[in-house]
């Protein structure tokens, strides 16, 4: 059975760094997951916050070819990341 999202005049996806840009949301290739592709558009380095609408039971750092490379921190609806600057993010996901 499908959730129901209730989470009215929002985005799907909020991101509490300015300049980080959601370009493209996906499936992923393989398996089970959304697929997000970012990008640091300031020159800026740090630490950002995903947050959804939905709980997030695990994420991770891709390469182009969503090959899991690191394991990200979630807490509950929030996933952490840190990037460097005009950094291309590639962030998998499994919904809990």
């Amino acid at each position: 059975m499908e959730e129901e999202v209730n989470w009215p005049g929002r985005s799907l996806f909020k991101i509490d760094r300015k300049s980080i840009i959601l370009e493209t949301v996906k499936k992923s290739e393989e398996g089970e997951g959304i697929v997000l592709r970012l990008y640091e558009s300031m020159r800026t380095r740090g630490l950002a916050v995903i947050e959804t609408p939905f709980e997030i039971s695990a994420a991770w750092k891709t390469n182009l070819l969503e090959e899991e490379e690191e394991v990200l921190d979630l807490d509950g609806r929030n996933i952490r990341f840190s990037f460097r600057p005009f950094e291309i993010v590639n962030i998998k996901f499994v919904r809990s």
